[in-house]
């Protein structure tokens, strides 16, 4: 198999970000021979940090959310970059789902747990870049 990368500026806007994350994957998903399973749980990974991104980090009027899609013989993953606010909940796994009546908090919870990988880092207190990874 070869090695297959897409990369996109995903709008800042939530509506037209995610539409155009659900057009990018769709698009990602015809060229790359990922199964169904691995689909669905890196998409919907992917969509609950990219929904954090848009809900925590950034203000209308911000940068967009740069994606850059991978996928080797070995490894599915996603890179975002975005230039908003420094995320503030805890950083490190394990990500914890909140109490059961909480009404927020269970997006990285759900994510980590669909993934093989999720790491965040702040660079230069100005870009935040997240790494999604599932293994193939």
């Amino acid at each position: 198999m070869k090695i297959i990368e897409k990369t996109i500026i995903l709008a800042n806007d939530p509506h037209l970000c995610i539409e155009e994350l659900h057009l990018t994957l769709e698009s990602f998903w015809c060229s790359a021979p990922v199964d169904c399973e691995q689909q669905l749980r890196f998409s919907s990974a992917l969509g609950e940090i990219v929904g954090n991104i848009l809900r925590y980090a950034l203000d209308p009027g911000d940068s967009a959310i740069m994606l850059r899609l991978r996928l080797t013989p070995r490894l599915l993953e996603a890179r975002l970059t975005d230039w908003g606010r420094a995320w503030a909940t805890p950083l490190a796994p394990p990500y914890v789902m909140p109490h059961h009546l909480a009404e927020h908090g269970r997006g990285l919870a759900i994510a980590a747990q669909a993934l093989d990988q999720l790491r965040y880092r702040r660079v230069g207190n100005l870009i935040n870049c997240w790494r999604l990874r599932v293994y193939v």
